[in-house]
């Protein structure tokens, strides 16, 4: 089967009490999953929704100097 790529977004899934009831339900289905934490932290993600709305996406330069927050990438 092919690994498939997830995701999670909010504050609510850092916390312990949350995402570990999601990791182990994604890892007792057949399919295979890659879980990754978020790009971002909550707040930049709020950022990028509200930019969004606005029509007025945020530059590299803004995404790269506020990704320094938790998540950023790295596997859970």
């Amino acid at each position: 089967t092919e690994m498939v790529p997830v995701s999670y977004s909010g504050g609510v899934l850092t916390t312990p009490e949350v995402l570990q009831p999601f990791t182990t339900a994604l890892a007792a289905r057949s399919q295979s999953y890659d879980l990754r934490t978020p790009l971002y932290s909550p707040v930049v993600g709020a950022a990028l929704y509200a930019a969004a709305q606005a029509a007025e996406p945020l530059d590299e330069h803004a995404l790269r100097s506020r990704a320094g927050g938790e998540g950023c990438g790295r596997r859970a």
